[in-house]
């Protein structure tokens, strides 16, 4: 894919968010998550458990996930988002990234864009699912200076992977 170098260098830039930033975005993948998990049939929640071992290390679970994704019980575009923290993050800030460099130069794609952002943002002020929370993160990432302002990844946050692991048992 043409934003797979894009979405692996996002993930480098994980610690470069302070706590507050990665909380955001930490608290809007628990929300995405939880709205995966209870629209998603009993195969379907099998193999999300299976992403969150998968994550942990557990070979077998992974081998189980990526044939979910062969066979299509998982959809790519969609599920490869939850298998943890670091990969919402790098996924939806990729999304947006792509969308923003498709309509550089015209100054009507551009409005329109903007009016996108405003709405996600206005979304996260009402507590409903937004993307709010990574173009925070995007903001703090393009406008910082490269240092860590964190020592973990998303991924190693402890706080929100215990709440999924108490939904998912």
């Amino acid at each position: 894919s043409p934003t797979t170098a894009v979405h692996e260098i996002l993930h480098h830039t994980e610690r470069m968010m302070p706590a507050e930033i990665q909380n955001g975005i930490l608290k809007e993948y628990q929300k995405a998550w939880d709205s995966a998990w209870s629209k998603a049939n009993e195969k379907t929640q099998k193999l999300m458990q299976d992403m969150l071992a998968a994550s942990a290390g557990d070979a077998k679970a992974k081998e189980r996930v990526m044939a979910g994704f062969s066979s299509g019980a998982l959809k790519y575009d969609y599920h490869y988002q939850f298998y943890n923290a670091s990969e919402f993050w790098a996924v939806n800030a990729t999304d947006i990234l792509a969308k923003r460099y498709a309509v550089e130069g015209s100054w009507v794609a551009k409005a329109k864009r903007w009016l996108a952002e405003l709405v996600q943002y206005m979304k996260g002020a009402l507590g409903l699912r937004s993307d709010a929370p990574v173009l925070r993160g995007l903001k703090t990432v393009l406008n910082g200076t490269g240092a860590q302002m964190s020592r973990k990844m998303l991924s190693n946050r402890k706080d929100v992977l215990q709440d999924i692991n108490t939904i998912s048992s």
